[in-house]
């Protein structure tokens, strides 16, 4: 950056303090708008992967019985058949899962859109 600086500065007859700072908005410019414009497009898609994930979980909830997917995992992985907790206990257990992952999910969405995101922080 320092070639930069020195041409700005230049062009500002002398001014070091105004070189130094469009030296790092231009920098900003460069690096922080395009990592803006990935983030938006990566949490675009994991929008659009939820979105999908979740209309697939929910048409498998409404098709598939209980019973018949404790005997798809018991035939897939044998060796696990014997660790399955009973229905009523899966049907809870997933259901917790399926709160706290969306509850994160959606949580890590609001501070990125807000941004208070660690990763931007770091690099802003």
């Amino acid at each position: 950056m320092r070639p930069v600086y020195r041409r700005v500065r230049v062009a500002l007859k002398g001014r070091d303090a105004a070189a130094s700072v469009v030296t790092i908005l231009l920098a900003l410019m460069l690096v922080g708008l395009p990592l803006l414009a990935l983030a938006s497009v990566v949490v675009g898609q994991a929008y659009k992967v939820s979105e999908s994930a979740f209309t697939w979980l929910q048409y498998q909830v409404e098709h598939t019985s209980l019973e018949e997917s404790g005997k798809w995992v018991s035939e897939q992985f044998p060796m696990v058949a014997d660790f399955l907790p009973e229905q009523e206990k899966l049907v809870e257990m997933f259901g917790q899962a399926a709160s706290k992952v969306a509850t994160v999910f959606m949580k890590s969405l609001t501070t990125m859109t807000t941004g208070r995101h660690p990763f931007f922080s770091i690099v802003l």
